[in-house]
C-alpha cells in the first residue's frame, strides 16, 4: 500500500527544503521554529526518502470497511519506515523520520510529478559528531500494566 520515491539531486532537496522556508510565515507561529530545524535537516541530508499512501487496500474495500483500510495502510507504511529506519542506521547512516514536509505535499508533488498521498520522508545522511536527543520518558510514564 506504499511507494518510495527516493530523492538524491541536490537542486531537489534544496527546493523541497526551500518550501518549508518559503512557508512559515503561512503557518501558526509555533510551527515557525519546527519548519526551521526540518529546512536545516534536510538541507544537511544526502537524500531523503518520499513515502506515498497508493490507497491500494481502501480501493478494494466497500465503505463499511475503508476506516479499518486505512488504518492498516498508515501502520504498514509506519512497518516500512521503522524498517528503512533500522537499515540506515545498520549501514552506519543517520536518518530522521519527518512529518513537517507532508504540510507541503502539493508542492512537493508539484516538484517531483507525481500524483498520490505524501505521508512520510526521511532525511538521510551522515551521522553528526555529537547526537543530540530530547529527554526520554520513563518506561513507567509510558507503559500501563494491568
Amino acid at each position: 500500500s506504499w511507494k518510495i520515491v527516493v530523492i538524491k539531486k541536490d537542486d531537489y532537496i534544496s527546493k523541497i527544503a526551500g518550501f518549508l522556508n518559503n512557508n512559515t510565515k503561512q503557518m501558526p507561529p509555533k510551527f515557525d521554529i519546527l519548519l526551521k530545524i526540518s529546512q536545516k535537516t534536510i538541507l544537511s541530508s544526502k537524500l531523503l526518502i518520499a513515502v506515498y499512501n497508493n490507497g491500494d487496500l481502501c480501493s478494494k474495500i466497500e465503505d463499511s470497511g475503508k476506516d479499518f483500510a486505512e488504518k492498516a495502510e498508515i501502520q504498514s507504511i509506519g512497518a516500512v519506515m521503522q524498517n528503512m529506519l533500522l537499515q540506515i542506521y545498520d549501514l552506519g547512516l543517520s536518518g530522521l523520520w519527518m512529518d513537517t514536509p507532508v504540510l507541503f505535499s502539493h508542492e512537493i508533488n508539484t516538484l517531483l510529478n507525481i500524483d498520490g498521498k505524501l505521508s512520510a520522508m526521511l532525511a538521510v545522511g551522515w551521522p553528526a559528531n555529537e547526537v543530540l536527543r530530547s529527554k526520554r520518558k520513563t518506561r513507567d510514564e509510558l507503559v500501563r500494566y494491568f
